[in-house]
């Protein structure tokens, strides 16, 4: 009888199965494919750090919704301290803008396509600030929308460098 996975595949000869004890070799492999995904982790984490960019990612079956640390502090709040929602992000979009969000998410929904947006926030220390929403809807093999995966980028400082540059051309 061969191996299989839980997916129904066939094991490959590189799997540590039930029906044997791991080798001194398959467990170095382990780690060391342990140390990169946890290299790679820490990079992208880095990464979203120097460019002030958070990410959240919705499962649309599961409604399992998903803030990346970056996006927690650029709302201004603890990482993990609050149970990622939407009416826990709307909470810190401006009351004139939260309309925009809704119907920006109903319209892709629709549509099928994702979008970019400014919206304005407020933080929990009363800081306003612009972010540029990002989304890109993933769909299954059927053609249903699946994922939805949106970056967040807070572009309050580019936003008023824009709006300087335009007031003195004029």
């Amino acid at each position: 009888m061969s191996s299989r996975r839980s997916s129904g595949e066939p094991a490959s000869s590189g799997d540590v199965s039930m029906e044997s004890a791991p080798t001194a070799e398959s467990v170095r492999r382990l780690e060391a494919e342990l140390a990169d995904a946890r290299a790679n982790e820490r990079r992208l984490a880095e990464a979203q750090w120097v460019s002030n960019t958070g990410c959240s990612d919705y499962d649309v079956e599961t409604e399992a919704l998903w803030w990346s640390d970056q996006l927690y502090r650029i709302l201004g709040i603890e990482p993990g301290s609050v149970v990622p929602s939407l009416n826990g992000y709307l909470a810190f979009v401006l009351e004139e803008d939260r309309q925009l969000v809704l119907d920006g998410i109903r319209e892709m929904y629709r549509t099928g396509e994702g979008r970019s947006v400014d919206v304005r926030l407020r933080r929990t220390n009363g800081q306003e600030i612009v972010i540029l929403a990002k989304t890109t809807l993933f769909k299954d093999e059927g053609g249903k929308i699946a994922r939805q995966l949106t970056t967040i980028q807070d572009v309050t400082e580019l936003r008023e460098l824009e709006r300087n540059r335009i007031t003195n051309e004029e």
